[in-house]
């Protein structure tokens, strides 16, 4: 029966990495599988094999002279490569197992490697992070690493290949987080390599084995800064005379753009904008001279625009004679308002005057702002009719004509038969000196009446 000998190579959650070496008795073996543990000469190895994992598997141990040996003589065992970590140990120290010592564990630290960093020096905000690559050759030192390219508008606040930075010096301890202890100041060397910056993280290592643990800070700045500029319109209502509408503003719009502090130059979103139109409210008496306002466009060149609207007063209705002179102490008045359109004017019909009779009845206004003269003609007042007097209706019998005796019969006055005709110089008419004359024959017929009496 022939004894072998195993190990296997973990790492553990807390940075460590386990060699156990172990003996135990297998039934077979299989030269194939052998590996030369105690050659001097085998590479690293990279460890890609979960936690608790064994990368070896059971492996066979064998002498120079090829035989299954009782006891295993491993004089190294290499520490692997860990992504993301460094080891403070290359490998494992020299150990050997029997079957009196079935185990042996050697403890090798791993510490996760240090970051590049670029910090903007205004806001001291981390802009960018990148891990230190590995150096697949030694599990103790970080990689060469390129830099990580710089964000859009940003660029580094010292210049040159050999420079000064700053260092995070980071604090690892068992079983806790890594933090940050403090700053310095340190030189670093940049490499071109492939068109790019590259930096080699393990600085200082002869008195600092924790350097490829500690962070790069490299100090960036924008050259290209986001800016904006507010915007605003701005409509105004003047010449109300107290009545005028509140000023109208709207200022909710900024133009977002980029200024490039290399070329002086700035490059804006948008090249312009529009404000919404405002409807211009109707005021009592006023027209004004726009429907709407507003509506205007501002540009990063012009943020602000201001629109006037101005009312004017409606004209009025002025009643004058037939002479064009003003009638006094008369209404006045003012055209009536569109309330659909603040621009317009409605008929108007014109005011009633007592004693008057207007020569229209209303007005439709051309000229919003000027007065109109109505013609009135004064009313004429009629003088009542002349009354014809009423003639005496003739009494039915008439008198007896007094006898007259040897008289002499006076002749009787020719009555004119030409009605209403009017005597020369006395404006009487006939009409009228025909009754004169028949009471005057009345008259003398009485008087002769009497005489004839006296005497008898």
């Amino acid at each position: 029966m022939k004894k072998n000998n195993k190990f296997s190579i973990r790492k553990y959650s807390v940075g460590v990495v386990s060699v156990i070496i172990g003996l135990f008795i297998l039934a077979g073996t299989n030269s194939d599988d052998r590996v030369y543990a105690n050659n001097e000469s085998v590479p690293p190895i990279v460890s890609d094999v979960p936690e608790g994992g064994n990368p070896g598997g059971v492996d066979k141990v064998v002498d120079k002279n090829n035989e299954v040996v009782d006891k295993g003589d491993l004089s190294r065992v290499p520490t692997p490569v860990t992504p993301g970590y460094f080891a403070l140990e290359k490998e494992a120290p020299k150990a050997a197992a029997t079957p009196d010592e079935v185990e042996k564990e050697v403890d090798i630290d791993l510490v996760e490697l240090g970051e590049i960093k670029y910090r903007d020096v205004k806001t001291k905000e981390i802009v960018v992070e990148k891990i230190y690559e590995n150096d697949n050759n030694d599990p103790t030192r970080a990689g060469l690493t390129t830099l990580p390219d710089l964000p859009k508008g940003y660029r580094f606040v010292n210049k040159g290949l050999d420079r000064v930075e700053t260092r995070e010096i980071v604090v690892h301890k068992y079983l806790e987080q890594p933090y940050v202890s403090g700053e310095v100041g340190i030189r670093v060397k940049l490499q071109e390599v492939d068109g790019k910056l590259a930096v080699d993280p393990n600085i200082n290592m002869g008195a600092d084995k924790f350097a490829p643990g500690h962070n790069l800070v490299f100090d960036v700045e924008k050259y290209i800064n986001g800016v904006e500029k507010a915007t605003k319109q701005v409509v105004e209502f003047v010449g109300a005379e107290g009545k005028a509408p509140k000023t109208n503003v709207q200022d909710g719009y900024k133009f977002l753009g980029e200024y490039n502090d290399e070329t002086k130059e700035t490059t804006w979103k948008e090249k312009s904008h529009a404000y919404s139109s405002v409807d211009v409210p109707v005021v009592e008496k006023y027209f004004a001279d726009k429907k709407q306002a507003g509506g205007k466009e501002v540009t990063p060149e012009k943020p602000e625009v201001t629109d006037t609207v101005t009312y004017k007063h409606l004209g009025k209705i002025i009643p004058v004679d037939e002479k064009g002179n003003l009638i006094e102490g008369v209404e006045t008045p003012d055209y009536l308002n569109d309330l659909k359109d603040p621009t317009k004017a409605l008929e108007t019909p014109v005011p009633e005057l007592k004693g008057y009779t207007p020569t229209v009845k209303s007005v439709v206004p051309k000229e919003l702002d000027v007065d109109t003269k109505v013609v009135y003609k004064k009313d004429v007042v009629k003088p009542p009719k002349d009354e014809i007097p009423k003639v005496p209706e003739k009494p039915k019998d008439k008198p007896k004509t007094p006898e007259v005796h040897k008289g002499e019969v006076k002749p009787t006055p020719e009555v004119h038969k030409k009605e209403n005709a009017k005597l020369p110089n006395t404006g009487i008419t006939q009409t009228e000196t025909t009754i004169l004359g028949m009471l005057m024959l009345l008259l003398a017929s009485f008087v002769a009446r009497l005489v004839r009496n006296k005497k008898n």
